[in-house]
């Protein structure tokens, strides 16, 4: 697929946020799809950059999203073997029964 015509099968982020939030209206160069945009599921066609389908009822977010690494994730963990922290039982709110979960809070 050419360039042109895969932003033309992207969908607009600013459409999805809301219908009004785009002020380009038809003359977008992006996808505005009411359906894919009430859907909560990507195109795995898209997502595998096999689907060219204007009407497709899934969502086709911007593919440079998937393979850019963020630098966020590339940086590496801190050591938290210096952070004092101290553990604690709570009952959870959302189990069947009286289950507890342990928290650890970093001071």
């Amino acid at each position: 697929m050419d360039e042109e015509f895969m932003k033309r099968c992207t969908d607009c982020v600013y459409f999805f946020a809301s219908p009004f939030t785009c002020k380009k209206g038809v003359k977008c160069e992006y996808r505005h799809s009411d359906t894919a945009r009430l859907n909560p599921r990507d195109c795995w066609y898209w997502l595998s950059g096999t689907c060219s389908n204007l009407s497709c009822r899934f969502r086709h977010p911007p593919l440079d999203v998937h393979n850019e690494v963020s630098t966020e994730a590339a940086a590496p963990l801190p050591n938290h073997s210096t952070v004092p922290a101290t553990k604690t039982t709570v009952r959870c709110s959302f189990a069947n029964s009286d289950t507890r979960v342990s928290l650890i809070f970093s001071h």
